[in-house]
């Protein structure tokens, strides 16, 4: 079951009992839907900063820098550009 078809079957569980007809209510019901809302956007955020950790470790290492070969003496460049 999926966390959606679980919010869902909690909330008409719980709901369907209940009455919406006075403001206190309504409210009630409003402030539920805000903490469903609140923590599925916590999860999600989570979701992707555990992402980015397992990336940054899972990450191979940079390879390392390779000196660029000395030029070569003045001479030697004469001869093979002749």
């Amino acid at each position: 079951m999926s966390a959606s078809a679980a919010v869902a079957v909690a909330y008409l569980t719980v709901g369907a009992p209940l009455p919406v007809s006075t403001p206190l209510a309504m409210l009630v019901v409003v402030l539920a839907q805000q903490a469903v809302l609140l923590a599925r956007a916590g999860l999600r955020v989570s979701l992707v900063a555990a992402e980015i950790r397992l990336f940054q470790r899972l990450r191979p290492a940079p390879a390392p820098a390779v000196a660029a070969p000395a030029a070569p003496p003045s001479g030697e460049v004469d001869a093979i550009v002749a």
